[in-house]
């Protein structure tokens, strides 16, 4: 065990200045890293014994010290404090300027924590803080791994692979292995005092801390901590007391000034009413004599202002009600002809809305009635065209035949004497000639049925697809009738809703008209006039009501007519369907007429579609500067009315509160006057 234990440690007998010459790489690097070592454990004791110094006299400021005590016992431990030339003395210098006494001077209160002046940073600063000392284990435990690759590096720089001599191989070897006992040496001695080291420090950086925590707590007890809500606490409570005897002051003023106007002598008040009664009593007289009779002529003066007043705001009241009463029949004569002119430009555009409905009709009508003889043209022509070509078709048949049979017959003739040659295999081969020849006949007659099978499903296809577009194009047709429908209801319910609104105005009229009989009766017939032109413009608004319902109706009847004309074509389309049927046979050569028939069926949906479009937009702006017109006509009547109605109220305001403050000043006078005449 002390054999293994040697090889790790240095060669000290070699470490005399005598024999240094002997010392080996290994050693240079234990005595750095001991030389390190030796200067970390110095740093350490010193910083050591620096926060014990430090610790020590703040334990000794607070040695045997009470709560009681330390109120008047603060200027001895400041000054002991003071006369201390360690670090922890000037701390403790600033932390007395942090407390503060408790108002009846007996304690001593803190107004900061004791970590905020004693803690690690403060009192062990080299032991907590220092980044040097706790660097030292990672430099101990570099230079270990450096020492490890440089005995590497060197113990393989002397070995030779490539020398033939055993020798030479055996020093190489050597000088490896002396290189890695230098490696290996190194690295042990730099990881065993790192880890030395660190605990060291750790273990006295601990003790350190918690001796601090300790004196923490010691002076946190001592010193209370005194916080900012109790300094506004006692600040409130000093504000009551102040306020109590601001109040207590009043009251004292208060009552000394009523003792001494009490104190004043019945000689000085009796002096006082003699000097009265004998000098402003013949004044005071005297004055009360000349103020009745000038009383009298200025009551007299205002009651016969206040009569004339009255008559001069009778008149003028009169004439403006009058006045008034002119205008609201103007504005009404203006508004029974606007609303005439309104009708009657209603009533025209509804006859050219009609006469415009009815030629469209009539050009659809013209237009189906054309599409129709178009129809039973191309029908016609069509018939035509299958019978010519059955009828070539059938002479081309019949040539072909009748070529045919002379052929055969030549064949025959030219074969009969060839025929009694053939021997029997001839005779086979032509039977399986002949049924190659059927089979392909038959395979031509397949594929002819199923080109007229497709021919069919395509004109049956093109067929629904036509009766599919005018079904939508009937559905388009109903939607635009129905939504001029809803338009012109719109229009009804809006004529409606403005005559009860118009009927609310003369309600409001009504009333304000009842409201102004007290003052004058003209008001009277402007309520009746009103009346009258409510009733007319409900009447007229009702007589446009059935108008526009009229033209819903006609509009109606014109769709039911478009909806016959729909099934007359719906069953156009079923004969032309039953001759397409009948035309099976002819398909094929027939395309070209179908094709035609077609683009000639799409042209004409895309007019009646065009017909139908221009027709709705043609309603629908009818429909729109109708409702444009009349809302202007109505906004129009409706600002003349509000502007007129509110000119006379403001006017009717005017002199009422005129002649309420004339009759207010009056009446003021009177009772003053009175007043003074029962003062009297």
């Amino acid at each position: 065990m002390i054999d293994s234990v040697s090889h790790i440690l240095p060669n000290f007998h070699a470490m005399t200045i005598s024999r240094y010459q002997e010392l080996v790489l290994s050693d240079w690097f234990w005595l750095g890293m001991m030389v390190i070592m030796v200067i970390a454990i110095s740093s350490l004791s010193y910083y050591y014994a620096k926060y014990r110094k430090n610790v020590r006299l703040v334990e000794s400021l607070i040695k045997g010290q009470t709560r009681e005590e330390l109120a008047w016992k603060r200027q001895e431990i400041l000054e002991k404090a003071k006369l201390s030339s360690v670090k922890a003395g000037k701390l403790w210098v600033e932390f007395d300027e942090s407390l503060v006494y408790s108002p009846d001077k007996d304690k001593l209160y803190n107004t900061l924590d004791a970590d905020h002046f004693f803690n690690g940073k403060t009192l062990a600063y080299g032991l907590t803080s220092s980044r040097l000392l706790a660097a030292t284990p990672t430099f101990l435990t570099a230079i270990g791994v450096l020492g490890t690759f440089i005995g590497l590096t060197i113990g393989l720089r002397g070995l030779q692979v490539n020398a033939d001599d055993v020798d030479t191989l055996r020093l190489g070897i050597a000088s490896m292995i002396n290189g890695a006992a230098i490696a290996f040496l190194t690295s042990v001695w730099g990881v065993g005092l790192s880890l030395l080291l660190n605990v060291i420090e750790k273990l006295v950086e601990r003790r350190a801390l918690k001796r601090i925590n300790e004196l923490q707590h010691k002076i946190d007890f001592l010193y209370p901590r005194m916080p900012a809500e109790h300094s506004l606490i006692h600040i409130a409570e000093s504000s009551q007391a102040s306020k109590e005897s601001l109040q207590e002051l009043h009251e004292r003023i208060g009552d000394r000034l009523q003792e001494t106007v009490s104190g004043m002598s019945d000689a000085m008040q009796q002096a006082i009413s003699d000097s009265l009664n004998n000098v402003m009593a013949p004044a005071i007289q005297s004055l009360v004599d000349n103020a009745s009779n000038q009383s009298n002529e200025v009551l007299e003066k205002l009651v016969s202002n206040f009569m004339e007043g009255m008559k001069t705001a009778g008149s003028e009241q009169t004439k403006a009600l009058g006045t008034a009463a002119e205008e609201v029949n103007q504005a009404v004569t203006s508004m029974s002809t606007r609303m005439d002119d309104l009708f009657t430009k209603l009533t025209e555009q509804q006859q050219r809305s009609g006469e415009h409905v009815e030629t469209t009709s009539r050009e659809l009508s013209g237009q189906l009635d054309r599409q129709r003889e178009t129809a039973m043209e191309q029908q016609s022509a069509l018939a035509e065209k299958f019978e010519s070509f059955m009828t070539r078709m059938t002479e081309s048949m019949d040539t072909q035949f009748h070529q045919a049979s002379e052929r055969d017959e030549q064949r025959k003739r030219a074969h009969e004497e060839s025929l009694q040659r053939i021997s029997e295999d001839q005779a086979s081969a032509i039977q399986r000639q002949v049924s190659l020849v059927e089979e392909r006949d038959q395979v031509r007659a397949a594929q002819f049925e199923e080109q007229q099978k497709a021919i069919e499903e395509r004109f049956s296809g093109l067929v629904e697809k036509l009766v599919n577009e005018q079904q939508e194009l009937m559905r388009q047709v109903g939607e635009a009738s129905r939504t001029a429908n809803q338009h012109l209801t719109g229009i009804s319910y809006q004529y409606e809703k403005l005559s009860s609104a118009l009927s609310e105005v003369a309600s409001s009229a009504e009333r304000s008209s009842q409201n102004m009989t007290n003052s004058s009766a003209q008001l009277g017939t402007l309520s009746a006039n009103l009346h009258k032109a409510t009733v007319l413009l409900d009447e007229r608004v009702s007589a446009v009501t059935e108008s526009l319902e009229k033209v819903s109706t006609r509009n109606s009847e014109v769709l039911s007519g478009i909806s016959e004309h729909a099934r007359a074509l719906a069953s156009m389309q079923e004969a032309i369907s039953d001759a397409a049927r009948q035309l099976d046979s002819a398909a094929k050569f027939a395309n070209e007429g179908f094709s035609e028939l077609g683009s000639r069926n799409d042209e004409f949906i895309r007019k009646l579609r065009d017909e139908f479009m221009q027709l709705g937009d043609s309603l629908s702006e009818q429909v729109e500067n109708i409702e444009k017109q009349a809302e202007e006509w109505l906004k129009a009547y409706s600002q003349e009315v509000r502007e007129q109605v509110s000119e006379r109220m403001e006017a009717w305001n005017t002199n009422t509160l005129s002649f309420a403050d004339q009759m207010k000043r009056t009446v003021t006078a009177i009772s003053g006057i009175v007043d003074d005449l029962e003062r009297r």
